[in-house]
């Protein structure tokens, strides 16, 4: 069964090294079938004095329309982003819900009401 993925990572986490997350995503990408070349785009630096920059990637057109979505978080830690303290580029919970948003409307049938 083929699953849509969201991913966000930083470079830098020690906790889960960021080699590991990028064999994820391969592996859903390889999965998901979606296309191996992404749409790739720099998210606007909203906080200039903190020398990170993020970079999302969106692999699509996957078996049964899924995609395949990770930002990655160029020196970042292990962290939820967004959150203060950490990198305020790329708000985790935002993306995580437009994700789901997304995918919800793409796939109606996914989810049912009678949970």
């Amino acid at each position: 069964m083929a699953i849509s993925i969201l991913q966000l990572h930083g470079t830098e986490d020690r906790n889960v090294k960021y080699e590991i997350a990028e064999d994820a995503i391969t592996f859903w990408i390889d999965r998901n079938q979606t296309a191996c070349s992404p749409q790739v785009s720099t998210l606007p630096d909203r906080v200039p004095d903190i020398v990170l920059s993020v970079e999302n990637y969106l692999h699509g057109n996957g078996q049964d329309e899924t995609v395949v979505e990770y930002f990655k978080v160029i020196s970042g830690e292990h962290d939820w982003f967004g959150e203060p303290g950490t990198d305020k580029d790329v708000d985790a919970t935002i993306e995580a819900w437009r994700f789901f948003l997304t995918i919800r409307s793409q796939r109606p049938n996914l989810v049912t009401d009678s949970f």
